[in-house]
């Protein structure tokens, strides 16, 4: 088959993220290659994860060594390249040059075994599903001895992760009508803003995701019971600050915090003043913004830079209670259970 080799390379970046990392089952770190004309697609599968791509125009089948595939693909340059299996390899064919990469005809890889869904399975996701999700991103757990924490929690009302020190719950715009709950691996909720996806279904065990260009992100799910956050949030009761507008703060305390390896934003309130600042390896930002209102008591929070850039504009006030902070606003709830009083 001919093909452009940008297309090709679009098409194998979209299905990395099922790729293994260490091969623990067979061909999972290979591109896998089936059907053919207007049916073929592109498939990877870890046992977590497995992303399939349309690949109109396929003529064979088989696995296929993805790194090896990808970084010489990568480094050529021509427009179009053609892909011939022969001899137990995948022999790609380009202006001035030819190249072999080992290919096994018989696919081992279970992705047989996987259970796509029927047209009445998939459920509308909200229009909004990928802006609640990153924000809820930050407050997964990282703790495998709770592994439901891992995920975050979509209903047809809301979206909500919690980590046992903090908690966030985004509320869609417009609600969807699902009669069961899902938990979503936080490590498949990453990667989802990529595909755009439009419905969700869930198929043995399996969440799949029907995004952009027909592709289709799926992940294993758990049958576990996500804990109420309700009684926290309603738990979190005292005086109401009104947040002034800090989006210029945000912006300045972001430039020396936007790295994952560098210390979260901090929000300090004390009296009538709120005091942002932001650090990394490169300096560091601090400002003063005054408040309406005296705070009756102080309080600081932390947050990444970049999910506190992203959800500023929703925010609206900061409830202080006894032992944790809830900020409020349009959406979106976030509740820090390390609250820290400064004298």
């Amino acid at each position: 088959m001919k093909i452009e080799r940008e297309k090709l390379l679009g098409i194998l970046e979209a299905v990395q993220p099922g790729l293994a990392k260490s091969e623990t089952v067979e061909q999972s770190g290979s591109f896998v290659f089936r059907g053919e004309d207007d049916a073929g697609e592109a498939v990877t599968y870890n046992d977590e994860m497995s992303v399939s791509h349309p690949l109109s125009g396929l003529d064979f089948e088989g696995a296929v060594a993805a790194e090896e595939l990808y970084k010489v693909l990568r480094r050529k340059k021509d427009e179009e390249v053609t892909l011939t299996a022969k001899e137990g390899e995948l022999r790609i064919k380009g202006k001035k040059w030819n190249c072999g990469v080992k290919m096994e005809a018989e696919i081992r890889l279970p992705i047989a075994e996987l259970e796509y869904p029927g047209e009445e399975d998939w459920l509308d996701l909200p229009e909004d599903f990928i802006q609640g999700v990153e924000m809820c991103a930050f407050t997964t757990s990282t703790d495998t001895t709770r592994p439901v924490l891992l995920c975050m929690h979509l209903t047809g009302d809301h979206v909500e992760s919690c980590n046992n020190i903090r908690l966030t719950r985004y509320t869609w715009k417009k609600g969807v009508k699902w009669e069961d709950d899902l938990l979503l691996p936080a490590k498949a909720a990453k990667l989802l803003s990529a595909y755009e996806p439009t419905a969700v279904a869930v198929v043995a065990g399996w969440l799949h995701f029907y995004g952009k260009a027909d592709v289709f992100l799926s992940c294993r799910t758990m049958d576990d019971q996500f804990p109420d956050l309700d009684k926290l949030i309603d738990q979190v009761e005292g005086p109401e600050v009104e947040l002034p507008d800090l989006g210029e703060v945000i912006d300045a305390a972001y430039i020396f915090s936007k790295g994952e390896s560098h210390e979260p934003v901090k929000l300090v309130i004390k009296d009538k003043t709120l005091t942002l600042s932001g650090k990394g390896e490169h300096g560091w930002f601090e400002e003063e913004v005054a408040l309406k209102k005296a705070s009756p008591a102080p309080a600081t929070v932390s947050m990444r830079a970049t999910h506190l850039k992203e959800a500023i504009g929703l925010l609206r006030t900061v409830t202080i209670g006894s032992n944790m902070i809830r900020l409020d606003g349009e959406n979106l709830t976030h509740v820090s259970m390390t609250l820290l009083h400064t004298d």
